[in-house]
Parts: structure tokens; C-alpha cells; sequence
């Protein structure tokens, strides 16, 4: 995945949904944590858009906090992200997949399914 991001370009895309976002989870080593990575593109101009599940506090031992924290960050950097809980009672938005839409002379998308 860090190697079909490196590859974009402003007007390129990126959109993914996530039950648990870690801004510090590494796709590649150091310097490659998710947070630092979308931010960077969205900065760039790709357009990054993202949905989080708004999930619980860590204190119920879910990740709200992260999840609201990378959003955040998304955001700042320039990108579309959210936190969102409409779901029935005691469910959750497990969903977790990621779609790369690269233009330039041939229109490429890579998707993603299982995982961030």
C-alpha cells in the first residue's frame, strides 16, 4: 500500500473506510505512519477522504480516541475525513478498505479490502 501511495500526484485519490485508525501505525518502517503519509498527500493536493467509526472511549477498551485523532490530523493536513456511529445499538462499522485512484496518461485503482 505505501508504494501505490508514493506514487500519487495532486488530483489523485485516496479513499478508505476504517473501524481502527492508529495515526502512528507504520505502513513501511519509520517515517511511514499513516497519519504522516495521508496528511503528506493531502498537503500535496490528492484528495484524501476517509470514514472512522466514531467507536467507543478507550476506557471501554475501543479507540475512539485514535480514530478521532487521525481524522484530525487528515483534516489539518488538507484532507476529508469523519468520525460517524450510525449504527444499530451495540454494532459497529467494521469495514475496512482503502481505494487508490491514480490519473496521469493511464487511470489507474487499486483497492483494498481487510485493512489499513
Amino acid at each position: 500500500m505505501f508504494e501505490e501511495l508514493s506514487g500519487l500526484a495532486g488530483g489523485d485519490s485516496v479513499s478508505f473506510t476504517d473501524w481502527r485508525g492508529d495515526a502512528d501505525e507504520r505502513l513501511n518502517g519509520p517515517g511511514t505512519e499513516v497519519a504522516a503519509v495521508l496528511g503528506g498527500l493531502a498537503s500535496n493536493g490528492v484528495n484524501v477522504r476517509g470514514l472512522l467509526w466514531r467507536s467507543h472511549p478507550d476506557q471501554a477498551r475501543f479507540s475512539e480516541q485514535e480514530n478521532v485523532r487521525l481524522v484530525d490530523l487528515i483534516n489539518r493536513a488538507g484532507g476529508r475525513a469523519f468520525v460517524d456511529e450510525r449504527v444499530r445499538r451495540g454494532g459497529c462499522h467494521h469495514q475496512k478498505l482503502g481505494c487508490i485512484r491514480q490519473l496521469g496518461q493511464v487511470a489507474r485503482v487499486v483497492g483494498y479490502v481487510g485493512g489499513i
